[in-house]
């Protein structure tokens, strides 16, 4: 019996020199599901007995990996600390979420303003 692991990181979230200010291109949620699905669809073998494990959001990866695939059987799932879970009936989600809510635009502008500043 043979047996493969694979670790797969975030696209975007490999640099070998990260800048100050992060000016490469941001990848969304939707980016993250379809590169997974186009790793798993060209380099395991339909075959394979595939077990999922996420991580935080990456439960949210896998989720979405399963509703959607339609060519390899997947036979595990495993969430570990799933973000998606419970969060706003957490005392912490119920503190932070509004705080978040209200602060997120200003905090855009910022990073928008700051992103202006040339690169040095």
């Amino acid at each position: 019996s043979e047996l493969s692991i694979w670790a797969l990181s975030y696209i975007g979230h490999e640099s070998q020199c990260p800048s100050l200010l992060p000016m490469d291109r941001t990848y969304i949620l939707e980016d993250q599901i379809q590169h997974k699905l186009a790793i798993m669809e060209k380099f395991i073998p339909r075959t394979a007995k595939i077990t999922l494990i996420g991580y935080s959001i990456g439960c949210k990866i896998i989720m979405e990996m399963f509703k959607r695939n339609t060519t390899h059987t997947i036979y595990e799932i495993f969430f570990l600390f799933p973000a998606i879970e419970n969060m706003n009936i957490t005392i912490n989600g119920q503190i932070f979420y509004p705080v978040v809510n209200i602060f997120r635009h200003l905090a855009l502008l910022v990073v928008f303003i700051v992103s202006l500043i040339p690169s040095i």
